[in-house]
């Protein structure tokens, strides 16, 4: 007979592939660490799904005019860039480049940092739009799996009753 957890199991482990899908779907490269952040831990009455804070924000996206992101968050950003295991950084760095390649001089990390926060500041970033489609995906998998195993469950309890 199976129980709730045997059920949340099964469950937790068709919804981690199905998360990177969907993140894969909208455009995140799994090269971009947010894939390794993501972990689905299975309790005995429920799931959690646990990741970076920073996967809400790459669905939502950030608005213009919002709050400067801190230089040295960009420095790391550039770092990372530089060493080559971000593979959209040029893409990435490509406006706040040209932005200071006007002047046809070489740029610091500094300067180049102080463009990426200004042109954030002024655009903002356009979001994924994925966090409703994966909560809809989440409630559609559950529904479906619980339902599928009670009945299940029901049909096999039937099958062993013995009528007098």
């Amino acid at each position: 007979m199976r129980t709730l957890y045997n059920t949340l199991y099964d469950l937790g482990q068709e919804l981690y592939p199905a998360t990177l899908a969907l993140l894969a779907s909208k455009g995140i490269k799994p090269e971009s660490g947010v894939y390794k952040s993501i972990e689905v831990q299975v309790q005995p009455t429920f799931i959690q799904l646990l990741a970076n804070e920073y996967l809400e924000y790459l669905s939502t996206g950030r608005r213009a005019g919002a709050k400067k992101i801190p230089i040295a968050v960009i420095l790391a950003f550039l770092k990372k860039a530089k060493t080559g295991s971000l593979t959209t950084a040029q893409s990435s760095i490509a406006p706040a480049a040209s932005f200071l390649k006007k002047s046809g001089k070489p740029m610091t990390d500094n300067q180049l940092a102080f463009a990426i926060q200004t042109i954030i500041f002024k655009r903002g970033i356009r979001g994924k739009n994925f966090w409703d489609i994966m909560v809809k995906m989440y409630e559609d998998m559950g529904v479906n799996k619980i339902t599928t195993d009670v009945a299940l469950t029901m049909e096999n309890s039937l099958d062993n009753l013995k009528i007098n």
